[in-house]
């Protein structure tokens, strides 16, 4: 297969791929998630305060509404990290762990995901399916104000299993940056 090149002025040839900078692309995946924790986070406080201010009420809330819209964002951010992961791998361009952790082939290799985000958009996936059996559950049972049903336990899991993504895809970049800085203090000395 021809790959259409240009030249440019300095004589290089470049490839016209279209291709996404992962130098902008990882910083902007790391925050979408941790964006989307953080609106999470946010919605499982007001939540909890609705619940004790109002007490039970329907599915469809604004708290529920922040709730689910902070998974949904942290989900999102997570699988398009997951796709450009796979189509930097595919390319035959190495995938950092500055990217956000160190890179997995899942599902026999037809994916490549930097850990973080895996952990980060199982977590988020996961969440959004416990919300709609949390929806079974009060339509079976009532609407509580109980936090101790076991789809509100799985609701607090699967949020915290998209937080500790969230933490790996930062440590990642953290680690590659400092390894950056602790090369350049070497070079200095030298």
């Amino acid at each position: 297969m021809d790959i259409p090149v240009a030249r440019v002025p300095s004589g290089r040839v470049r490839d016209r791929t279209p291709h996404v900078d992962a130098a902008i692309a990882g910083p902007a995946g790391a925050y979408a998630v941790l964006l989307g924790a953080a609106i999470s986070t946010v919605g499982i406080s007001w939540d909890v305060e609705w619940h004790r201010d109002v007490g039970p009420d329907t599915f469809f809330t604004l708290p529920h509404l922040v709730l689910y819209s902070g998974s949904a964002l942290a989900g999102i951010a997570s699988l398009a990290m997951v796709l450009l992961s796979t189509s930097m791998q595919r390319a035959g361009r190495p995938v950092s762990p500055w990217m956000g952790g160190t890179p997995v082939r899942v599902f026999g290799g037809i994916f490549t995901a930097p850990v973080g985000y895996l952990v980060s958009g199982i977590g988020a996936a996961s969440f959004l399916i416990y919300g709609l059996l949390d929806l079974v559950w009060h339509s079976i049972y009532g609407f509580d104000a109980v936090l101790s049903t076991p789809s509100h336990v799985a609701l607090f899991l699967s949020i915290s299993i998209t937080m500790i993504g969230t933490v790996i895809v930062f440590a990642g970049r953290t680690r590659a940056a400092l390894g950056a800085v602790s090369a350049w203090c070497s070079r200095s000395r030298s």
